[in-house]
């Protein structure tokens, strides 16, 4: 049941997206990845979740050439 009401949050742009359950991993341009965090708050909240972000974490990766 719980995953079927998470269903609307899975609508993520981010070029990773990974989820199982509660725990969801996005990947790529910060910009997107931080508007589909954005996105989690905004609906999850609406659904009655909150993101937990003692729970997040950032990594930050930088290109090589």
């Amino acid at each position: 049941m719980f995953c079927n009401s998470v269903q609307p949050l899975l609508n993520f742009t981010s070029l990773l997206t990974l989820g199982f359950l509660d725990d969801f991993t996005l990947g790529g341009p910060a910009e997107v990845v931080a508007r589909d965090v954005s996105k989690v708050v905004e609906i999850g909240g609406e659904l009655g979740f909150s993101l937990n972000v003692s729970k997040c974490e950032l990594v930050h990766m930088m290109a090589s050439l």
